[in-house]
């Protein structure tokens, strides 16, 4: 009976970003979720004790301190998710990596340590960083 009713698409975003511990290549987040994030800790080369995650419409964000890019993860099916990646802009490895959200929950800021004091950047659920918070409702 539950496949007969109508659906409705629910493109979420978090208010805030979460710090959840990496253990054995994986990541649990609060509400049951878990990630295998092994491919992408072979790709940055290091395996932090904790990755910092947020979801912006409906899209996953991952990244941890010494990464150089943010992570997008979309979810295709109950058990799996494409991925891909963005380089930082600035190239370097990420310093004290944490996630806000824009008003309108249309991007995630991105915010990291430099030598001048905190950078932030746009992150955008089309998989684009940028200085402005532009991707509005491209789906």
């Amino acid at each position: 009976m539950v496949n007969c009713l109508p659906k409705l698409y629910i493109n979420e975003s978090y208010r805030q970003s979460l710090t959840v511990p990496v253990v054995q290549g994986m990541i649990a987040l609060d509400r049951g979720e878990t990630i295998d994030v092994q491919a992408i800790l072979k790709k940055e080369k290091i395996t932090p004790a904790k990755m910092i995650v947020t979801r912006v419409r409906g899209i996953y964000l991952l990244t941890a301190e010494g990464f150089q890019n943010v992570w997008f993860l979309k979810v295709v099916s109950k058990e799996q998710a494409s991925y891909n990646f963005k380089a930082n802009p600035k190239k370097d490895k990420l310093r004290n990596p944490r996630f806000l959200h824009s008003e309108s929950h249309h991007c995630a800021i991105l915010v990291v340590e430099t030598n001048n004091g905190d950078t932030r950047w746009f992150v955008h659920a089309g998989g684009t960083i940028a200085r402005k918070c532009e991707d509005v409702s491209k789906k």
